[in-house]
């Protein structure tokens, strides 16, 4: 997939990932139904973009064992633990830090 293609939706997932940081108790509570909204009707987009990805590519698998969903929904589940992973790693940047 070309840079420009991809770099939509890492602004995508960094807006995830900044309101999770920002509230999380909010990004608990619907955390689901932000990642849905947030990739909308580029599901099949959002997968192959995350297929492609030298890190996400992992997530993009383990959706396939835990998902039997329309690209949507498929969607929904990898941007919301790519949100999961990239806040564990910012807790453990913290722990590091302190």
């Amino acid at each position: 997939m070309r840079d420009a293609e991809a770099k939509p939706f890492d602004a995508v997932v960094d807006a995830l990932v900044a309101e999770a940081t920002g509230d999380r108790e909010a990004w608990q509570r619907d955390g689901w139904a932000r990642a849905a909204r947030a990739v909308g009707d580029e599901g099949e987009q959002f997968i192959e973009w995350a297929s492609a990805h030298r890190r996400w590519s992992f997530v993009v698998a383990e959706a396939a064992d835990a998902v039997c969903a329309k690209p949507g929904e498929a969607a929904a589940w990898v941007a919301h633990a790519i949100v999961e992973e990239r806040l564990e790693d910012g807790d453990e940047a913290a722990d590091d830090d302190g």
